[in-house]
């Protein structure tokens, strides 16, 4: 390659990833006016329950109010909010670069997506990587750092992804899984085009490392509503694979291999003990990323807070 070739693809690619940047701090922006709207600044650790006291529980935790109302010992549990390392997956097989009517791909959601976690992950001081999820690709993922400059590595990694290729998703999960210190947040944002019994085994693994796995199922609009009419070709993006029919004949038995793929789908991430948020390239990004936090309190706080 030529130095003035070389060149132009780091103006390039410096470009892509300000572009990212801008997309993800929006993003984020926008969450974090959420956030304070919806949850009250807290400390270091949060609140979760009363529990009976017993000996070797910390006296500092006695609930004095309550022992003198009802003449019972109990103490306050609390949900630690310690800084922690997350490590964001990015599925980067051909079929995450479908879209159609204009909304953006599969793979460019999931870009901004985990690249606004990695922002506001990053503000508060957590530690945030990054790998992309793909048969034969070498590139070694981002390590999670903690520093705010570490951002353009991260951003850098998820903007180079192209959809391309089939993915063994559980090979693939695999592969990253050694590399993920133990209790990290890992968030995966794929289609899951994939067999759910394997993929779902291979989040059963990861959940054996004391991950704390949460998965974004991204899908095309088109996919979920089968808007089509007429005679159609249907290409597969990663076999290639053409089959033309009518819509009217495929419809009905389309919807229901959907529903049985997004029922399969769920099921595996849920039953290996993972979360399961499933989105369409047609929402809102903030009001997913507000859903994927009212289910995880302590990460929104902290994030207001730091905000």
């Amino acid at each position: 390659m030529s130095e003035e070739r070389f060149r132009e693809g780091q103006a390039e690619l410096a470009q892509q990833v300000a572009g990212l940047k801008l997309a993800a701090r929006r993003l984020a922006s926008g969450v974090l006016a959420g956030l304070h709207r919806s949850v009250h600044r807290g400390g270091s650790a949060e609140f979760a329950e009363y529990a009976e006291y017993a000996p070797g529980d910390d006296p500092r935790t006695i609930d004095w109010k309550t022992v003198a109302r009802s003449d019972r010992w109990f103490v306050k549990r609390y949900e630690e909010t310690t800084n922690r390392r997350s490590f964001l997956l990015l599925d980067g097989s051909a079929s995450m670069g479908f879209s159609r009517g204009g909304r953006p791909t599969k793979l460019e959601v999931g870009k901004v997506l985990l690249g606004g976690l990695a922002t506001m992950l990053l503000r508060q001081g957590d530690a945030a990587g990054a790998s992309v999820l793909r048969d034969g690709d070498d590139a070694l993922p981002i390590p999670p750092r903690a520093r705010r400059s570490h951002l353009e590595a991260v951003l850098g990694r998820l903007v180079r992804a192209e959809p391309r290729g089939v993915t063994d998703l559980a090979g693939a999960l695999d592969d990253v899984s050694p590399r993920i210190a133990r209790r990290s947040l890992v968030v995966l944002a794929s289609d899951l085009v994939d067999d759910p019994e394997s993929f779902g085994a291979a989040l059963r693994r990861l959940r054996a490392r004391d991950q704390d796995v949460v998965v974004l199922h991204v899908l095309d609009e088109d996919e979920l509503r089968f808007p089509f009419v007429g005679t159609l070709r249907f290409r597969d993006p990663e076999t290639g694979a053409v089959v033309t029919s009518d819509a009217r004949v495929v419809a009905e038995g389309y919807q229901r291999e959907l529903k049985r793929f997004l029922a399969a789908a769920e099921r595996a991430v849920v039953g290996a003990g993972a979360e399961y948020l499933r989105l369409s390239n047609s929402d809102d990004l903030v009001s997913v990323v507000l859903r994927f936090l009212s289910r995880r309190q302590s990460l929104g706080r902290r994030l207001a807070a730091a905000g």
